[in-house]
């Protein structure tokens, strides 16, 4: 089942020039000036007057209400220096849970294949929320995040070595990144995949939940934002994956899987997706004096009172 969702766990081969996630370096992250609901669906037009749509680009094509979701939250970041409230109920890594959940033995898609893919969805956003999924007023807030997830991983790291005599790695950790002396040497990166994999299928075992042993492939950023930056990465999902090796049978059960996962968000979006009274909130001259210079060019305060009528109704 691995060739199912390998290549969300791995990059893959990428053409020359293209960057991995999370490679370092300057990332500029979402652009400010166009919502990605349009882009989403400037590049499906564009791709259907030369080519037809990938499997992969169908099954990311969106509904016309989750369009109007990336819109709004595209309205509320960047015009209206609002971010998302966090932490978020339900979460990235809930949602998912939820879904596999709902599942039954008539869905589209096997559960265990279901569940290989949303795994690979998981380790997709913890490495690409960052880099990839933030606008740029959200920066500021991802650091906070991010230093409580290094805070976090670096109390629990103390704690286990204390309880484990001080030094001495945990079983189970130890267990997955060994390798028999007689084996062909692993790579630091293949032993990281394998282990994220063992991890995000933890995460999202709704049965058997285990707390992962490595806190740096925990789903930190999964369980503290929402289903707003989840549209996010559903809406890059194909390019990203556009780069990397999938078998013909592989697409299929990626495809199948991800187009169930976003039905059911749309049937289901009164309870994923907070309103916006509450999912959003303004943030002060004290938070902006962290964003670099020239980082976010905002329009003035004060928007337009329909369109904040209309958004409010979202919710």
């Amino acid at each position: 089942m691995l060739g199912c969702c390998g290549v969300l766990v791995c990059t893959g081969k990428r053409r020359s020039g293209d960057q991995g996630v999370g490679a370092g370096g300057d990332d500029e992250g979402l652009d400010d000036g166009a919502p990605l609901s349009d882009l989403h669906s400037s590049s499906s037009s564009s791709s259907s007057s030369t080519a037809p749509l990938s499997p992969l680009q169908r099954a990311c094509v969106l509904p016309t209400s989750l369009r109007r979701r990336l819109l709004s939250d595209w309205q509320w970041v960047t015009r209206r220096r609002h971010i998302a409230t966090l932490p978020r109920h339900p979460s990235v890594r809930d949602a998912l849970a939820q879904f596999l959940s709902s599942l039954s033995s008539s869905a589209p898609v096997a559960v265990d294949v279901a569940r290989e893919v949303c795994a690979g969805v998981l380790i997709y956003f913890e490495r690409c929320v960052g880099p990839l999924l933030l606008y740029r007023i959200e920066r500021p807030q991802h650091h906070t995040v991010q230093t409580q997830k290094e805070e976090s991983g670096a109390k629990e790291h103390k704690g286990r070595e204390e309880g484990e005599g001080g030094g001495k790695r945990s079983r189970s950790f130890s267990r997955v990144r060994s390798t028999p002396a007689a084996a062909e040497p692993r790579s630091e990166a293949a032993d990281e995949s394998s282990l994220s994999h063992e991890v995000a299928m933890a995460l999202l075992d709704p049965v058997h939940p285990t707390r992962p042993s490595s806190p740096s492939l925990s789903s930190h950023f999964a369980a503290v934002y929402g289903c707003e930056h989840l549209l996010r990465l559903l809406v890059k999902l194909p390019a990203l994956m556009e780069s990397s090796d999938l078998l013909t049978g592989a697409v299929a059960d990626v495809s199948a899987t991800l187009q169930a996962l976003i039905k059911w968000m749309a049937l289901h979006e009164s309870t994923l997706f907070p309103s916006t009274s509450t999912a959003y909130h303004f943030v002060d001259k004290h938070y902006l004096q962290q964003l670099q210079p020239n980082d976010c060019k905002l329009e003035p305060e004060h928007g337009d009172q329909e369109q904040e009528q209309h958004d409010s109704s979202m919710g």
